[in-house]
C-alpha cells in the first residue's frame, strides 16, 4: 500500500486475528486525529522486545494521528511454560507448616497455591526455545493485516471528506465569479450616485461642475474597490488545492492546511474593499465554506 495513492482520514479501526506457529495472536488499532504521530501499544510482556520492530512496521503506513495498537496473544500450548514441582522441598515446608499449626492449636487449611509460591519449590522453562525471530514474523504478518484494514478504512472516510472538500471550492469559485462580475457594477453604481447627489447640490446651490474632480474621485474609487489581483490570487490558490486533492502526497493534510489559511487570506482582503452588499453577502458566505474545509481537513492525514 502506498500512502500517496489516496486521501486519508485520521480516523479509523482495523483488526486482524490468525493461527500462528506461537499461537493465536489478535492485534487491534485504533486512529484518531492528532497534529503529530502519537503511538501507544498495550502488549503481552513477551512482545515488548520487539516494541521498537512494531513502531517502525506502523510508521511506514501511518504518517499522522494518535494510533493506540493491542495485541492478544493465546500461546501455543506446546511452546507453553512448563511447570517444574520440586517435591521434596514442597513436603519438607508443606511438614514444617503443619508443625507450627499443631503447636499453635490451628486447623486452617494449608493452601496450596501459597507451598508453590515458596522459594524452591517451582521453576519454568519455555520449551522449546522460540527465537525472536519467529515471533516478529508472526507478529508482523498479524499486524500488517490489521493496518491494511485500518488503511481501507481510512481512505473511504477520507474519500468521503475530499469530496465535502472540493463540493466547498466549487461554491467558492461560483461565488467568486459572482464578485468579479458584480465588481465592473459596483463602480458604474458609485459613479451615478454621486452625480445624482452633485446634481441636487448644484441645483439647490446653482453651481457648476468640475467634471475632471469627478472623474478623480470616480478613478479614486475603482482603484481602492479593484479586486481583481485578489480574484487572481484566490483561484489560484483553488487550482492549487484541487490539484493537491487529486495528487495526494503522504501527511497531505498540512498542506492543505496551508492552502485554507491562503484561501482565508484573500477572500479577507476582497471582504476589506467589498462596496456593495452582494459582494459583501458572497464574502461571507465565501468565509463560511472555508471554515468548513478547515474543520474537514482537520482530520485528513
Amino acid at each position: 500500500m502506498t500512502l500517496s495513492a489516496a486521501i486519508y482520514s485520521m480516523t479509523g479501526f482495523g483488526f486482524a486475528e490468525s493461527e500462528t506457529e506461537i499461537g493465536r495472536i489478535g492485534v487491534e488499532i485504533r486512529s484518531v486525529n492528532n497534529r503529530f504521530l502519537d503511538l501507544s501499544f498495550r502488549m503481552p510482556r513477551e512482545f515488548n522486545l520487539l516494541e521498537m520492530h512494531l513502531r517502525a512496521l506502523v510508521k511506514e503506513k501511518i504518517s499522522r494521528g494518535k494510533v493506540d495498537l493491542s495485541i492478544k496473544w493465546r500461546i501455543n500450548p506446546d511452546i507453553a511454560p512448563r511447570l517444574e514441582i520440586n517435591e521434596a522441598a514442597l513436603e519438607t515446608y508443606a511438614k514444617q507448616i503443619q508443625s507450627v499449626q499443631h503447636r499453635l492449636n490451628d486447623n486452617a487449611p494449608l493452601p496450596l497455591a501459597y507451598l508453590l509460591d515458596l522459594p524452591g519449590v517451582t521453576g519454568g522453562a519455555l520449551s522449546p526455545q522460540v527465537e525472536e525471530e519467529v515471533i516478529w514474523k508472526c507478529l508482523r504478518s498479524v499486524t500488517s493485516q490489521a493496518l491494511g484494514r485500518l488503511a481501507e478504512e481510512r481512505a473511504k472516510e477520507g474519500a468521503v471528506l475530499a469530496a465535502d472538500v472540493r463540493g466547498q471550492l466549487s461554491f467558492i469559485s461560483e461565488q467568486m465569479q459572482i464578485v468579479q462580475q458584480a465588481a465592473p457594477e459596483v463602480i458604474v453604481r458609485h459613479r451615478e450616485r454621486l452625480m445624482k447627489k452633485i446634481e441636487e447640490w448644484r441645483e439647490q446651490n446653482n453651481a457648476t461642475i468640475d467634471e475632471g474632480r469627478l472623474e478623480a474621485e470616480v478613478l479614486f474609487f475603482a482603484d481602492r474597490a479593484d479586486v481583481n489581483e485578489e480574484i487572481v490570487r484566490l483561484g489560484s490558490h483553488i487550482g492549487k488545492f484541487t490539484s493537491a486533492l487529486d495528487k495526494p502526497k503522504a501527511s497531505i493534510g498540512r498542506d492543505l492546511d496551508f492552502l485554507t489559511q491562503e484561501l482565508l487570506r484573500e477572500i479577507n482582503t476582497i471582504g476589506s474593499k467589498a462596496r456593495d452588499t452582494s459582494m459583501v453577502n458572497c464574502v461571507l458566505a465565501m468565509k463560511g465554506s472555508v471554515e468548513k474545509i478547515r474543520e474537514q481537513i482537520q482530520n485528513i492525514e
